[in-house]
């Protein structure tokens, strides 16, 4: 991941990322059937959520962290937080 803020590029590599469906969630707002059948087989991905939490770091040393989640086929979102509490918005275009 890549990041360009006020001239200064940071970058993290190598972070995990967590795939994360909410079942039994899922299963009391569709019910049984076949929808959720189709979800519970990983036929059905628009209810599949995928976050990391990276930590970037710039040529100088400065890290940001990051808290961001994306569904399948849209790009990561979140906030980044600089050393001093400033945050920052991110949005993969």
């Amino acid at each position: 991941m890549v990041l360009n803020i006020n001239g200064a590029r940071y970058e993290g590599r190598g972070f995990a990322i967590k795939r994360w469906q909410n079942m039994s969630e899922l299963r009391k707002m569709f019910g049984p059937g076949k929808h959720y059948d189709q979800i519970n087989s990983g036929m059905d991905t628009d209810h599949i959520t995928y976050s990391a939490a990276p930590e970037l770091r710039s040529e100088n040393g400065e890290t940001i962290r990051c808290l961001l989640a994306w569904q399948p086929g849209h790009g990561p979102s979140g906030v980044c937080t600089q050393i001093d509490g400033k945050q920052i918005e991110v949005r993969s275009n």
